[in-house]
C-alpha cells in the first residue's frame, strides 16, 4: 500500500469511529444510561450520556473530543 493510500484509509477508519461513537452517544442518551471512559493512566470518568452530548453539540467537536468530568 502507498503512502497515500494509507493515509486514505486511516482517515476513513478514524471518521467510521467518529461515527459509531457518535451513535454510541446517542443510543445512550436516548435510554438515559452513562458512559465511562478512562485515561491512559487509568482514571475512570463517568458521564451522563446526554450532558456528554451536549457538550458536543456546544463545543462544536466531532464525536472524537470527549470532554470528560470526573467520577
Amino acid at each position: 500500500m502507498e503512502k497515500t493510500e494509507m493515509e486514505e484509509f486511516s482517515r476513513s477508519l478514524w471518521d467510521s469511529l467518529a461515527v459509531a461513537n457518535r451513535k454510541l452517544i446517542e443510543e445512550k442518551a436516548e435510554r438515559g444510561e452513562k458512559l465511562v471512559y478512562s485515561t491512559p493512566e487509568g482514571k475512570i470518568y463517568h458521564i451522563e450520556a446526554q450532558k456528554l452530548l451536549e457538550m458536543l453539540e456546544d463545543s462544536g467537536e466531532g464525536a472524537t473530543t470527549t470532554p470528560l468530568v470526573e467520577d
